[in-house]
């Protein structure tokens, strides 16, 4: 593993935590991406989603990351859903 491999892994992980941002709206959530692992992880990643009133965890693969295809937005999608049913009064 290079740095450039990890720098570009961490813009990765930090571009689909802008993502996850976007499509909750404006609900206040943290997220947490694979335990607080500090190392890569390339296979499937565990996602957790918490505010005060919730929380919720998903799961996608690294591939399906890096692809931005329908899978992802699938995700993001169900990210979204859950983050309004499970986090919101």
């Amino acid at each position: 593993m290079t740095k450039q491999d990890l720098f570009a892994y961490q813009d990765t992980v930090a571009a689909a935590t802008q993502d996850i941002h976007r499509s909750c709206g404006d609900l206040e959530i943290s997220v947490l991406w694979d335990d607080g692992k500090l190392g890569m992880v390339l296979d499937t990643h565990k996602v957790r989603l918490w505010n005060a009133l919730g929380a919720a965890e998903f799961h996608i693969t690294h591939d399906e990351l890096l692809e931005h295809g329908n899978a992802y937005r699938g995700v993001l999608a169900m990210i979204a859903a859950a983050a309004l049913k499970k986090m919101t009064v």
